[in-house]
């Protein structure tokens, strides 16, 4: 579990969204090679991931024996 009030957590989240912000700006760059977009896409998708360790879990709410897949069981 992560404490977000957390000085770390803040510390965390500002470089998160420091780095979208730069990696998004890449993106929108012309000229560059096809690598360079993706590795930036990439770097995007790697500090949302991080971000979303400090969004609570969700529940599916709902009935479960209506449920169609039986993997788990």
């Amino acid at each position: 579990m992560i404490d977000i009030a957390s000085k770390t957590w803040s510390l965390v989240r500002s470089k998160c969204e420091e780095g979208i912000k730069v990696s998004t700006e890449i993106c929108l760059r012309s000229g560059l090679q096809p690598h360079e977009y993706d590795a930036a896409r990439g770097e995007i998708a790697a500090f949302r991931a991080v971000l979303a360790m400090g969004e609570p879990l969700r529940v599916e709410a709902g009935d479960y024996s209506k449920r169609k897949d039986r993997s788990g069981i």
